[in-house]
Order: structure tokens, then C-alpha cells, then sequence
């Protein structure tokens, strides 16, 4: 056990006996007003189990509590109580380390895991290596939790009545916080909350922003019909790595989905970024939906296969706007079902797909908001032979404006030109005979329209 900032500690197990399946509340309670007289100092669980009845409550408290890791488990006593909750917690640069919280199951919403919420911000605080377990409530609720730094937390459910409540529910002006490995998982086969697993949204007043998830997981989780994994309605967020594994879905998982993107209902700017693997190998029916103007979404493309995708790895729901999305590598499972389906109805969104077999280009972008070939778009090859230097290429019939031409070179698909040739032909010139062999481009024209 390492102390915090080399202030004292106080071991609870040398304030009396533990290990009442009735409540260690005497020994426990002890311990808190020991540390409670120092500020910054350490109260210390060494591994075993402790058992309280009621919440052990820290509202105006200053010391950091360390634990043995997963040898140290703390079991409610009760179901309908909070486990451990921080509101009103006045410390900073305090930690919060190493033990387990057990909760008792059942449908008892009011029981939850660990709880902070805090009318000024406290922040500067480290929750690491921690493992909330079976509560009705939520397993996490954080409000108002500003520049703190919270890594390798486990929240599972293995009890199975319907679950109610997310595992994890940040709100308010939840702000400029690191969360890295934070895993969610299931064990039963129980149907989660209906909105989703994990909910990041605003409290009326304040909308979360500018948090780092980074190394998230997902593992047997049960979305219900019009479920997802995680809905974000907050701005400036960015998600980086997410994996999910073992997903079961309820009625055929009808508009299930991994990620909602939502407005917040104030100070909706936008700004999230999502990257890594998009959405992932599973069988909800939506990678991505995106409901929320202004953000960017970049990164590979959820494999297809029998229980793939097979597409629809991002939606782009009505009026949503100024968003940029970029996609390549991996494959959609099934051809026909275009990567991005976008129902904005506007033209000012930005789509790079670095695959979509249906076209057989090595490229294709959706640029200034329109999918291509579109209506009057035209899609071809020119073939330049070995020793030539200029090929042009004839149209037959007239455009209806000056279009916009895509060449992409075969052997470099990430090179892509754009030209606004005359009207009825353009032209390639390479600047230097062709001595190798014959030289492929592959091109699009867009005749639909100003861009």
C-alpha cells in the first residue's frame, strides 16, 4: 500500500473487527472520523471483506481511501442504499484506489455504486483500479467532476432482472476529464436500460465537454429494441478506441445501435471527435447515429461477415450538418448497403469512404455533401498505353453544367486530383512518356450540380 502524498494513514481494520455480514459500521465509522481530523490523509482497507448498512457518506470530507485491489470488497447490507457517495466531497488531488464495491442486486434503483456530484467542481482527483458490482442504480454517477483523472474501472451486472439505470451516467458540467479502460460488462442474459449502457448527456443547465475516453470496452451487454452502448449528448468530447465484444440484441435489434450521437439541450456546439475501429464486428443494426451537427468521425471499417453489419456503419439523421466523416480499410459484409447512409438532406457534410466494392474504384468521396455517382454522374476507366504522354478522354453528350472530375491513379488510390475541365472532355497529361507498361486511372464525373 502506497500512501497519498506522503500524508498519514489511518488502517480501518486497527479501529476494530470486520467481517460482520450485518455491518462493520462501528469499525468503519471510526476509521472515517480518524481521517476526517486530518485532511489529506489516507484511510486504508487492507484486503477483506467489510460490510455496511447505509452509505458510507464523504459530504465535507478531504482524504484519499486505497485499498488491496480486488482483495478488498466492501458489500452492501442493504438494497436500497447508495454504496460509497462523494457529493458535496471538499478534497483535491485526493485518490480513490483499489477495492471493490458490492452491491446486493435486485430492482432497488436507489442503490448505486459510487456517487459524486458536486455544486462547486471539485476536481483534481485520481479514481483508479476499481470494481463496482451489482447495483440497481447506477453504477457510476458522476455530476459536476471537473480535471480528474479516472482509469481501469469495472462495471458489472450479473444479476438478472431487467436493468433499469445505466452502468454509468456522467451529466452536467462533467469537464475536462482523462477516462481510459473504463469496461463495461454483463454476465447474464438481461435486457439494459432502454436508452442506453452508458449515458453522457447535460443536466438543463450544462452539457459535458472536452472528457478523453480513451480504451473503452464493452463485453455481453443486451441492448433492447431502439437501444445503444453509449449516447453522447455533449460537445468537444473525443472517444478513441472503443471495442466491444459478445453483443446480444432484443426484436432483431431494431434500431439498436453502438453510438448516439445527440443535441444537448443547451449549448449545443458539437465538436466530438470519434476514431479507431468503426463500429466494430456485431449485429446491431446501426454502427453510428448521428443526430448532432459539427463533429468527425474517423477511423476503420467494422468487418461484415454473416453477423456483420454488412453496412450502415454511420447514419447521418436529418439537418445534421458540418460533419466530416472518414472511413477505410476492413470491408462492409454485404455489397449492396452503402457505409454511410446519410438522411441530412443537407450539402455541406464531408464523406471520404476509402472502399465501397459497389463501385470497383479504389476510392470514393462524398464531397460538399452528395453521395457519388449520383443521377448524370458518370464512372469509368482511361487506360494511358506504354509510350504515351497525354490522353484525353471524349464525352459524347453535352453536360448540363461544367463538371467536376475525381481522377485516381491505380497504383496510388490514396492520390486523387480534382478538375474542372471544359465542357465534353478532359485531360490527363503525366509530363513524361510511359516506358513501364499501361497506366490505369480510374475517374468520376459529377454532373449534378454546383458543389
Amino acid at each position: 500500500m502506497n500512501n497519498t502524498c506522503g500524508t498519514s494513514t489511518i488502517n480501518v481494520t486497527n479501529c476494530g473487527p470486520i467481517g460482520n455480514p450485518s455491518g462493520d459500521n462501528e469499525t468503519i465509522n471510526c476509521a472515517i472520523a480518524e481521517a476526517s481530523k486530518k485532511p489529506g490523509s489516507t484511510l486504508y482497507f487492507p484486503a477483506g471483506d467489510y460490510y455496511y448498512k447505509g452509505t458510507i457518506s464523504l459530504k465535507g470530507k478531504d482524504f484519499s481511501i486505497i485499498g488491496d485491489g480486488c482483495g478488498t470488497k466492501i458489500h452492501a447490507v442493504s438494497s436500497n442504499e447508495t454504496i460509497l457517495d462523494l457529493t458535496d466531497y471538499v478534497g483535491s488531488g485526493r485518490e480513490f484506489r483499489g477495492f471493490v464495491l458490492q452491491g446486493k442486486g435486485g430492482t432497488d434503483i436507489s442503490q448505486k455504486g459510487l456517487v459524486f456530484e458536486n455544486k462547486k467542481g471539485a476536481g483534481y482527483i485520481s479514481f483508479r483500479d476499481i470494481q463496482i458490482v451489482d447495483t440497481a442504480g447506477e453504477c457510476l454517477l458522476l455530476n459536476n467532476l471537473v480535471l480528474s483523472h479516472i482509469e481501469n474501472i469495472q462495471l458489472i451486472r450479473t444479476f438478472h432482472e431487467n436493468r433499469l439505470t445505466p452502468y454509468l451516467h456522467m451529466l452536467g458540467p462533467t469537464n475536462g476529464n482523462r477516462f481510459i479502460g473504463i469496461g463495461v460488462r454483463s454476465t447474464c442474459a438481461a435486457l439494459e436500460f432502454p436508452d442506453g449502457a452508458i449515458i453522457i448527456e447535460d443536466d438543463g443547465k450544462f452539457a459535458p465537454t472536452s472528457n478523453f475516453l480513451l480504451g473503452w470496452w464493452d463485453e455481453f451487454l443486451h441492448i433492447p429494441k431502439n437501444g445503444a452502448v453509449l449516447v453522447l449528448k455533449g460537445n468537444g468530447n473525443i472517444i478513441d478506441g472503443w471495442q466491444s465484444f459478445d453483443m446480444n440484441v432484443a426484436d432483431k435489434g431494431l434500431g439498436t445501435a453502438f453510438f448516439r450521437i445527440k443535441n444537448p439541450s443547451v449549448t449545443n456546439y458539437g465538436g466530438n471527435e470519434i476514431r479507431g475501429f468503426i463500429p466494430g464486428p456485431e449485429i446491431l443494426e446501426r454502427g453510428i447515429v448521428v443526430e448532432q451537427s459539427r463533429n468527425r468521425i474517423v477511423g476503420i471499417k467494422g468487418f461484415g461477415g454473416g453477423s456483420g453489419y454488412g453496412g450502415n456503419n454511420i447514419e447521418l439523421r436529418p439537418n445534421v450538418e458540418y460533419t466530416y466523416i472518414e472511413i477505410g480499410g476492413a470491408f462492409s459484409g454485404v455489397w449492396g448497403n452503402p457505409i454511410v447512409l446519410d438522411n441530412s438532406g443537407k450539402t455541406n457534410n464531408t464523406i471520404i469512404d476509402g472502399f465501397r466494392g459497389s463501385l470497383r474504384l479504389p476510392s470514393e468521396i462524398r464531397f460538399g455533401g452528395r453521395f457519388a455517382p449520383a443521377s448524370g454522374d458518370t464512372a469509368g476507366s482511361i487506360k494511358i498505353p506504354k509510350g504515351a504522354a497525354t490522353a484525353v478522354r471524349n464525352f459524347s453528350s453535352a453536360f448540363a453544367t461544367i463538371p467536376r472530375v475525381i481522377i485516381t491513379p491505380r497504383n496510388d488510390p490514396g492520390t486523387r486530383f480534382w478538375v474542372t475541365p471544359a465542357l465534353g472532355s478532359f485531360t490527363i497529361n503525366l509530363g513524361a512518356p510511359v516506358t513501364t507498361g499501361d497506366v490505369w486511372f480510374d475517374y468520376l464525373v459529377l454532373d449534378s450540380g454546383a458543389l
